[in-house]
């Protein structure tokens, strides 16, 4: 029996991502679980980039603005999504070398097949609508994500309990 691992896609994966996403089309199947690639298809490059982006140059500039401020705190450790874009933020701000730790809890909204997509009114409709009653295959609803975030909080203040923490995400900077 073949053994399949999970790996986070690479550029020398593209000939078979290719591959895989053609089949699909080849047997009219449905496609799940690929975040967005089947639009991708002429360019896995773009793809790959859009599954982690870095932060732009403004992103920088605010980054390096918020090291003046963070340069002045007592901070015992950093906490950071381990997203690229935040591990940019964060190694930019990190101006006293404080240790870091990456927590997955910290990653952005799970989109599920959204992901990539354009939502048009259902973003403003039911997208992060507290109450929504809508079920989109993998998406994180608003509660879950109140859930994972709101346990995330309270084992790190339980943990860190007499620790000054700054938490890094894509959205903020907390300081505990």
């Amino acid at each position: 029996m073949e053994k399949f691992k999970h790996v986070k896609p690479q550029i020398e994966h593209e000939r078979q991502a290719i591959e895989y996403i053609n089949e699909f089309y080849k047997y009219n199947s449905k496609i799940n679980g690929v975040g967005g690639f089947d639009k991708y298809l002429e360019n896995y490059s773009t793809w790959l980039q859009k599954l982690d982006e870095d932060i732009n140059e403004t992103g920088i500039k605010q980054a390096e603005e918020a090291r003046k401020k963070v340069e002045k705190l007592d901070i015992d450790l950093i906490i950071c999504s381990p997203l690229l874009r935040t591990k940019h933020t964060c190694n930019i701000i990190n101006a006293n070398n404080i240790p870091i730790i990456y927590d997955k809890r910290l990653e952005e909204r799970d989109c599920g097949k959204l992901t990539n997509e354009k939502l048009g009114e259902f973003y403003y409709t039911d997208y992060w609508n507290y109450y929504s009653n809508k079920k989109i295959e993998g998406l994180e609803t608003i509660p879950e994500l109140f859930k994972r975030v709101s346990l995330f909080l309270d084992e790190i203040k339980e943990k860190y309990k007499d620790k000054n923490i700054l938490i890094v995400n894509k959205y903020f900077i907390v300081i505990l």
